[in-house]
């Protein structure tokens, strides 16, 4: 099993970035989200303008269980969430989108519902990628440890058959992983640890069903 060294919390994270002081500072100016899977390729919402970037001290993980999207209950699909890790090097690359005032209320409620299935709001330091140092406080929708759908680590051939053959209402949960891999490759933003987990889940699923 992986060694993340996780002992640090989101919750955590956020105070040390201080973060949630921006963010409230700022809300009547509009809001930033920052999406790291379905999101990047899937806004559907209102948005001015959109940025390619990285938040820190977080690994993607296929560890939450999805019963609204990418599979059933009693037999969920696996699903991107973000691990928090005390190691510097680990960040986790994605889209961040600018909500203009008048739009936040609304599309807040459009995520809250979309993310249903044990997400919960955070906000962490976004850092873009044509100005690292311009940090943007931003709002992520990240599926905690101890919500109900948390499925958490296991051996990655073992996610790799459950992802092959779920499937819920919004479709294949191979779909979901493909994409996730086509679109960090569109971007030019996989990591190492992508290559390690979310690239290496792409290669097994496409084994195992032909594709």
């Amino acid at each position: 099993m992986e060694n993340l060294d996780t002992n640090i919390t989101q919750n955590e994270l956020c105070n040390k970035n201080g973060s949630s002081n921006k963010l409230s500072e700022n809300q009547n100016k509009g809001v930033w989200i920052f999406g790291y899977a379905s999101l990047m390729w899937n806004a559907n919402f209102k948005y001015s303008k959109s940025r390619i970037g990285y938040i820190k001290n977080f690994v993607r993980r296929f560890w939450q269980g999805s019963t609204d999207h990418r599979g059933v209950p009693g037999k969920p699909g696996r699903v991107a969430t973000l691990i928090p890790t005390e190691r510097d090097k680990h960040i986790v690359w994605g889209k961040a989108y600018f909500i203009e005032p008048a739009d936040v209320q609304e599309t807040f409620e459009i995520l809250d519902y979309r993310e249903k299935g044990g997400y919960s709001q955070q906000i962490c330091d976004f850092y873009p990628r044509e100005n690292e140092e311009a940090v943007i406080p931003v709002v992520v929708y990240n599926a905690v440890e101890g919500n109900e759908n948390f499925l958490g680590e296991a051996c990655i051939d073992d996610i790799a058959k459950q992802i092959s053959k779920s499937v819920g209402p919004s479709g294949p949960n191979k779909d979901y992983l493909y994409k996730l891999c086509e679109t960090l490759n569109e971007f030019d933003i996989a990591t190492e640890d992508d290559k390690m987990h979310t690239m290496e889940l792409n290669k097994l699923v496409k084994n195992i069903l032909g594709d």
